[in-house]
């Protein structure tokens, strides 16, 4: 089953979209790759031991493999972007109670944009649920809209600096201020993506999102996957290492 036409409208119109009524299951083996590839690097919370993201199993020839078998992710990808894709990230993201388990609002393109110097956002989020999500342990919110509405100051974005830790923990470049997403959520409203586990969610890299921590530590998982155009690939090589930024611009064969 295809996404259909009210899916493709609100994610035009939101920024974000969740197929509803239809899950994905994940073997077993696939899930350990995430955690345990050879290619996987963690990231872990401010206390340095509790995981907070899996990144780079991507790189994994068996989770290739697999992902090139799914019709429903094939599908849905195509029916946003239209064209051959490449995969430019992979990540598991955790949630625990620590402060530093949020994820303050932010949108993701301008990471691709200044560090991995992708000319334009012709780039697609796809997150699978791994378990159940609710508000309890941290939901990811949106704002509405706001892949179409941008800040003067974000101009500016590509004066940051390039920063490791900038660009997977709790303080992440790119946030918006308390002020920022206050006048923000009351101009735009937010909208938190629960659902059962397996649930499939699609969001524009534009799009502001963050998550707050949750009441118990290692309570939900969100597959994160990250793709490209392939003729949108990087003018210049990326700082960033493997793991965060893919510069394997083969197209996914799907079959």
């Amino acid at each position: 089953m295809k996404p259909d036409d009210s899916f493709h409208d609100r994610f035009q119109s939101d920024g974000f979209a969740l197929l509803e009524n239809q899950l994905i299951t994940i073997p077993q083996e696939i899930l350990k790759l995430t955690e345990k590839s050879p290619f996987t690097k963690i990231y872990h919370e401010s206390d340095g031991s509790s995981p907070r993201s899996f990144y780079g199993f991507h790189q994994d020839p068996e989770f290739a493999g697999w992902l090139s078998a799914q019709s429903l992710l094939r599908d849905t990808v195509y029916s946003i972007l239209g064209k051959d894709v490449y995969l430019h990230q992979s990540k598991v993201n955790l949630k625990n109670r620590s402060e530093s388990s949020r994820w303050p609002y932010h949108r993701d393109f301008p990471f691709w944009n200044v560090f991995d110097h992708i000319p334009s956002n012709q780039m697609l989020n796809l997150t699978i649920f791994l378990d159940d999500v609710s508000l309890e342990n941290g939901a990811l919110t949106f704002i509405p809209g706001s892949h179409l509405h941008f800040l003067e100051r974000e101009k500016d974005n590509h004066l940051t600096d390039f920063s490791l830790e900038g660009s997977a923990s709790s303080d992440l470049l790119f946030n918006f201020s308390t002020q920022e997403s206050e006048e923000l959520e009351s101009r735009f409203g937010s909208k938190p993506c629960t659902g059962p586990k397996g649930s499939l969610l699609i969001f524009n890299p534009d799009t502001i999102h963050g998550s707050l921590p949750a009441l118990q530590d290692q309570c939900r998982k969100l597959m994160i996957l990250t793709f490209n155009c392939c003729d949108n690939m990087p003018v210049r090589a990326s700082l960033r290492p493997e793991f965060l930024c893919s510069t394997n611009y083969s197209p996914i064969v799907w079959t």
